[in-house]
């Protein structure tokens, strides 16, 4: 009894001990890959932002905001900080979500847009990213048949050059409007879609043509007029298409970093009305691009975003709040990591 009870107890000890190895070797396995450590007051800002967003779904539809690129925001807001669909605190409000992307999808033969306006596949390359990063995590079978309708849409769209523009049809393209399929065509590649790597390799050959050959910039419908927020895009579309070690993203990259502090001021000279847009974008591209990169970005458009947030959590950006308020989480949210789309 007692040689039992004794064998009982070492073992009970030996358990706890590999439990406390376990956890410590996995705090310093996390503070390897954090890169950047969300202090408190952060992390304090994105819960605050959360529960703004949760108050703003609608009850009638599940949509958060203005529509399909809110939603697919506010979707991909709450997963960065790791809350899954049907689990835990905001576990309904992402099925509810969900649902309404796939509705859409169902309702438009694979196309996720509101229409065909000014702006639509930038909300149909959003909804491809947010039902991608939550294949896997939702037990809802439906996504898997959206997304598939969801490429073959973008494949259907692409234009002779390789890149896309504002509505579900083959027009001229511009970089921004192709950085956002770029980018929802290689998550959905991530999730287990089948994407042609003819189709992702022609949009990079148009993203390159873009790049302004004397300042690395990108500009918007070829190599003229570069600016902040489309280098920004092009840089990490081409990042995740393939390129990475390519000397035109090292190029857009020197330019990004070559912008003074003014690209952190939401009222300045060229980055009003796409502040939000430009810094999703550039923070990733940071984080892709190294530890140092990220380190030296981080910090400053961590400061300016929690001194502009507003009492009841939110930020305003653009079509509605839930949009500013989203983008603001996925820039401060880099570090969560639980993204497929945010890892290297």
């Amino acid at each position: 009894m007692r040689t039992t009870l004794k064998k009982t107890i070492l073992l009970l000890v030996s358990i706890a001990a590999f439990q406390s190895g376990l956890r410590a070797a996995e705090d310093a396995h996390e503070d390897e890959i954090a890169l950047v450590k969300l202090r408190p007051e952060v992390r304090a800002s994105i819960n605050n932002a959360l529960r703004y967003i949760a108050a703003q779904q609608k009850e009638s539809d599940g949509s958060f905001g203005h529509g399909t690129h809110s939603t697919s925001l506010a979707l991909m807001a709450f997963m960065l900080q790791g809350h899954i669909p049907g689990q835990g605190e905001y576990g309904e409000a992402l099925e509810k979500g969900i649902s309404f992307l796939i509705s859409k999808g169902e309702e438009q033969e694979g196309y996720l847009g509101s229409g065909t306006h000014h702006g639509s596949m930038y909300e149909h390359g959003l909804g491809l990213l947010a039902l991608s990063e939550a294949w896997g995590q939702s037990k809802n079978e439906k996504i898997r048949p959206v997304l598939r309708g969801a490429v073959d849409v973008l494949l259907r769209c692409q234009n002779e050059k390789g890149g896309w523009r504002y509505s579900p049809k083959i027009m001229p393209g511009d970089i921004s409007v192709t950085a956002m399929q770029v980018v929802g065509l290689c998550s959905a590649r991530e999730a287990g879609i089948a994407v042609p790597q003819k189709s992702i390799d022609k949009a990079a050959e148009y993203m390159l043509w873009c790049q302004d050959e004397e300042s690395g910039g990108f500009g918007y419908h070829g190599p003229g007029g570069p600016g902040f927020a489309r280098s920004a895009a092009a840089s990490l579309a081409l990042m995740l298409s393939g390129k990475r070690e390519h000397h035109s993203v090292r190029r857009g990259m020197a330019y990004l970093k070559s912008q003074d502090d003014s690209v952190f001021d939401p009222d300045a000279k060229g980055v009003s009305g796409s502040y939000h847009y430009a810094h999703y974008y550039a923070i990733q591209a940071m984080y892709q691009t190294s530890e140092e990169e990220l380190k030296a970005w981080y910090p400053k458009i961590t400061k300016r975003m929690l001194a502009s947030q507003d009492p009841n959590g939110s930020w305003s950006a653009g079509p509605g709040n839930v949009y500013g308020t989203a983008m603001s989480i996925l820039v401060l949210g880099v570090p969560y990591r639980y993204l497929p789309i945010y890892q290297r």
